[in-house]
């Protein structure tokens, strides 16, 4: 009987693993770490094994790939190696710390058959010379490197390690880094407080933050106001405070009173209460809204309407982008550094509700301010 599509017949049956093996004259599981550069094979081998692979044109099977991926799933991953965690918060779990990433990264390396290990040094070059030490003689090559205290380089030798870090607050060196999609936060913000009415939003940031997210948040709003008529676009305020101060707040009273803002996009945590002081109540006088709020919602800052930037699923991601690293052998620092980002979400919170439900006519800033609260 003739096959139903006579062209089958003539097409080259494709070259799977087990066949360049054979053409090798090494095991199926040699030429699979050879093809990975695994350093478990000789030099010779792998060079071997791989000009033959572009000879015969060997391309891995995706649908194999799929396949073997499937069934890794189905059953319990069994322990492969300890991924470490570097923390260089003073406090272990610090409420600094974005617990998120860790809890998410976690997971997936418990899904993954690895561990992770927290190790806490000091950003001094003698102290990270001495973890690289214990890092190796305890042959833990994989590194996830969180969110640092204070940005700016990390004198540590990557050279043997694979590492990902979060965010960008890792100056130098440039590693492979999944974060949160702030130029989308950015926008967003500024469309869910339009879609409640609100059509005087200003938008307030550190020259820090600025700077630490690659001027992300800010490309992103001023992308997304540059489409508003001319009378709805609030300049922005750019503060060289990390901390936001009531001075620097009483310096920003007439912007407050000249642009009407009924809405404030910011990062900094202190807004809403540095605004009750100045006499405004929040949400009924202006609402507020953050450029990121974590997962922890013990802490009032975490309550405030916002952008959840998905710590969690961001933490998953870097732990599937190391173990591909330590799967391929991809050690040291990377030529060409890669950034996956992850899309935030808009959450509801105590600090905004809809322009309709607040008063008539907003409130100018009082010209003084309050006293403080308990009299100091």
């Amino acid at each position: 009987m003739e096959p139903a599509n006579p062209t089958e017949s003539m097409r080259p049956r494709r070259v799977s693993l087990r066949d360049l093996a054979r053409l090798a004259g090494v095991s199926h599981a040699t030429a699979s770490l050879a093809l990975r550069d695994n350093p478990s094979v000789a030099a010779a081998t792998k060079a071997r094994v791989c000009e033959l692979a572009k000879e015969v044109g060997y391309q891995p099977d995706p649908m194999l790939r799929a396949l073997a991926e499937y069934r890794r799933h189905k059953t319990r991953a069994p322990y492969r190696a300890t991924l470490a965690w570097f923390n260089f918060f003073a406090v272990e779990r610090s409420t600094r710390e974005p617990f998120g990433y860790r809890a998410g990264a976690e997971a997936r390396a418990a899904e993954l058959g690895y561990r992770l290990d927290v190790f806490q040094p000091a950003r001094s070059r003698e102290s990270l010379r001495q973890l690289s030490r214990v890092l190796l003689a305890r042959n833990i090559l994989g590194i996830l490197v969180p969110p640092l205290p204070t940005p700016g380089p990390l004198q540590f030798d990557f050279t043997p390690f694979s590492a990902v870090a979060f965010g960008f607050s890792v100056a130098a060196p440039r590693l492979h880094c999944v974060a949160s999609h702030q130029a989308y936060a950015g926008i967003q913000a500024l469309r869910e407080l339009r879609a409640r009415g609100f059509r005087r939003v200003g938008f307030l940031i550190s020259e820090d933050c600025d700077e630490v997210s690659r001027r992300s948040f800010l490309s992103g709003f001023l992308s997304e106001q540059r489409t508003l008529p001319a009378e709805e676009q609030v300049p922005v305020q750019i503060r060289p405070e990390r901390g936001l101060t009531r001075a620097a707040l009483d310096e920003l009273r007439p912007w407050f009173r000249r642009h009407r803002v009924d809405a404030l996009i910011s990062h900094y945590a202190e807004v809403p209460e540095l605004l009750e002081e100045a006499g405004l109540r929040i949400p009924r006088d202006i609402a507020v809204a953050r450029l990121s709020v974590g997962e922890d919602l013990s802490q009032p800052y975490n309550r405030s309407a916002g952008i959840d930037q998905n710590e969690h699923e961001i933490g998953r991601t870097a732990v599937d982008t190391l173990a591909s690293m330590l799967y391929y052998n991809e050690r040291g620092v990377p030529a060409a550094p890669r950034t996956i980002l992850i899309d935030g979400s808009w959450r509801d919170g105590e600090t905004v509700i809809p322009r309709s439900a607040m008063p008539e006519r907003l409130p100018l800033m009082p010209a003084t301010r309050k006293a403080p609260r308990g009299g100091g």
